[in-house]
């Protein structure tokens, strides 16, 4: 028999591009965290990954912080540059693969962090992000993003200047993900902490051009340029590694960061939208091993691999996004105009179609930030045999 219960859980993030003169000038190093697939590349199983026998790592299709990282920023510097922007990675690419550790072209994945400390200083940036997700201890339930900026905590604590300042205006603007669900701080209650404070020790960089010394923890940050490292999520809750395997989730973090510095470098009005969720089966829970969730929240329901999501504005079909196998259940739509007339519709093998009583009206607005749906379909019993 086939099943018969469908839940859209979907989060609406309206947000936009800027005006592409809005950045002009703006000089921004973008830092995607860690590379190369190897062991200090944070690999980790997944329900579709698992750990290979003869490496115990997951092939580089599985998680690896260096992939999900290297999507965001890409994400992140194209959206910059459109808007006008001036933006220089430290990598572009990730491998190679089979991992070799000191391979020939190491420095094309995995640099060391003194010369991208250089790089910065070389190229008088107005800005540095260095892009990451988190970890504690496997499987755990702990889940919320982190701000490291070099110096020590508190306004004024931070010895590039801006940095406190620069962080504090782009967390509100960066926790809106509400998929993900956090265990604590708030888009009023943020996590801005200074590197020396938070892990209790410093020393110095001295850059050989300049002779200026920068003191601090984080090699990434002992540098001249405002700027801070963000731990997006935990990768150790394992929903949440989950949704890091589809590269548009990933994207999404990356516009959020976007929304933050044009907010930051007040670039101006947005007009343009997103639309974000993930569809569930809202009566089956999922049951791995790999897979442990914070009770009472969505990420209890099993996801449903291969759900088509179709999109409509005034009736007329916009778009379509096939969820991928990757037990996440998300789905992503960008560059929308604003609205009120959107409305999805989801189907999945073996499930009943979404009800019309279901396909709620969409607002996506220039003015709202976020904006937050969730879709239930209830119990549908089914008498055929």
């Amino acid at each position: 028999m086939k099943k018969i219960f469908l839940l859209a859980a979907s989060a609406f993030l309206a947000c936009s591009a800027i005006n592409a003169q809005d950045l002009d000038g703006v000089r921004i190093y973008l830092n995607p965290g860690h590379g190369s697939w190897g062991p200090n590349d944070r690999p980790m199983a997944t329900i579709p990954y698992p750990n290979l026998v003869e490496t115990g790592r997951p092939d580089t299709c599985g998680f690896y912080e260096s992939n999900t990282n290297l999507w965001k920023c890409l994400k992140l510097g194209n959206k910059l540059e459109s808007w006008g922007a001036y933006v220089l990675y430290s990598r572009v690419k990730n491998g190679p693969f089979p991992y070799v550790a000191d391979a020939p072209d190491e420095e094309l994945y995995n640099r060391s962090l003194s010369e991208i400390c250089e790089e910065v200083e070389a190229n008088n940036m107005d800005m540095f992000l260095s892009v990451h997700s988190n970890a504690a201890s496997e499987g755990t339930n702990t889940n919320y993003p982190l701000f490291l900026y070099r110096g020590t905590d508190g306004e004024g604590g931070d010895r590039a200047a801006g940095s406190w300042d620069m962080a504090s205006t782009m967390w509100p603007l960066f926790y809106t993900n509400e998929i993900d669900p956090h265990t604590y701080y708030s888009p009023t209650n943020p996590n801005l902490r200074g590197d020396v404070s938070f892990y209790g020790s410093e020393s110095g960089r001295t850059d050989p051009t300049t002779g200026v010394t920068y003191s601090g923890y984080l090699g990434v940050l002992k540098h001249g340029a405002p700027g801070f490292l963000s731990e997006g999520y935990f990768h150790t809750y394992q929903p949440a590694r989950h949704r890091a395997l589809n590269p548009d989730y990933c994207g999404q973090e990356g516009i959020r960061y976007a929304r933050g510095i044009a907010a930051y470098f007040e670039a101006g009005e947005e007009s343009i939208g997103y639309i974000m969720g993930t569809v569930k089966d809202l009566h089956e829970r999922i049951d791995n091993p790999l897979f442990n969730y914070n009770p009472g929240t969505n990420d209890q329901w099993l996801p449903i691999n291969g759900a088509v999501v179709t999109l409509y504005k005034g009736g007329e079909q916009v778009a379509t996004y096939t969820v991928d196998n990757n037990y996440n259940g998300v789905f992503v739509f960008e560059n929308l105009e604003p609205g009120d007339d959107y409305t999805l519709d989801i189907t999945a093998e073996g499930y009943k179609p979404l009800f019309d009583e279901y396909k709620q009206p969409i607002t996506v607005t220039a003015k709202q930030p976020h904006i937050l749906w969730y879709i239930w379909k209830p119990k549908v019993m089914n008498l055929l045999p």
